[in-house]
């Protein structure tokens, strides 16, 4: 028997039916582990132990179309700074605590060897916390940003 709780925020945030958001600090220690749909129509519902620390839901913002620059991507493929990158400059506020991670830029995932888990896109983004940043904690530590799934 695993020692590591798991909760769905589908079923804790979903429930209330309004926008949230928030970032899962990974490998620190907490035996929590965080599930979200995410992948658009893809529906993939992946997994990452960590601390979750809420944020204010205004700070998601949309594209000039008020489209998700992830909307209804699933990879499971290499990570693609570039798709970082625009999720984070059209999410500003967002883009002033998290950075793409450099380290695993053109690495595919091999079962699972990422520490987000097998796949990231739409709900599901995994970056880095900014060290130049000083509102949350754990500055250089490997994050997944999350959000409602537009499916």
């Amino acid at each position: 028997m695993s020692d590591t709780t798991l909760i769905s925020l589908d079923d804790v945030l979903y429930a209330e039916e309004q926008e949230w958001l928030g970032v899962i600090v990974l490998n620190n220690g907490v035996q929590v582990e965080w599930q979200n749909q995410m992948g658009g129509t893809a529906c993939g519902h992946p997994t990452a132990a960590g601390l979750f620390i809420p944020l204010p839901a205004a700070w998601l913002t949309r594209d000039v179309n008020d489209k998700d620059p992830l909307d209804n991507w699933y990879l499971n493929t290499n990570y693609e700074p570039k798709l970082i990158e625009k999720f984070l400059a059209a999410n500003p506020d967002l883009g002033k605590l998290f950075e793409v991670l450099e380290d695993v830029v053109d690495k595919a995932p091999q079962s699972h060897a990422w520490p987000w888990g097998h796949c990231w896109g739409e709900a599901w983004v995994p970056v880095r916390i900014r060290e130049d940043q000083d509102l949350l904690p754990f500055p250089g530590e490997t994050a997944v940003i999350v959000y409602p799934n537009s499916d």
